[in-house]
């Protein structure tokens, strides 16, 4: 499986939702120049923009980091962000330590 690229989960989500990179960045509160960082590499997107993102086109930010969305199927795609809590069972003490 190809290595995650964030600038391309951008770019291809961007384009898949419709966006040029004009509305896109009127859409998450950015200018365009930024977007077309983002999607060139020059430039690595911070938290809340990230967050925006995410919102936008309905995915965790896991996913836009972290997987090769363009290989993703729309199940998976959302499954991602649906899927994303975790159980973490823990061992305690008598004392509670």
């Amino acid at each position: 499986m190809e290595v995650a690229k964030v600038n391309d989960n951008i770019k291809f989500l961007r384009k898949k939702f419709g966006y040029t990179q004009e509305t896109f960045a009127e859409s998450i509160g950015i200018k365009r120049s930024l977007v077309g960082a983002y999607e060139e590499g020059r430039a690595d997107p911070r938290l809340n923009n990230l967050l925006r993102m995410s919102e936008l086109f309905n995915v965790s930010v896991d996913t836009l980091i972290s997987k090769v969305v363009s290989e993703l199927s729309e199940d998976e795609l959302h499954q991602a962000e649906e899927g994303s809590s975790r159980i973490l069972a823990i061992t305690v003490d008598s004392e509670e330590n």
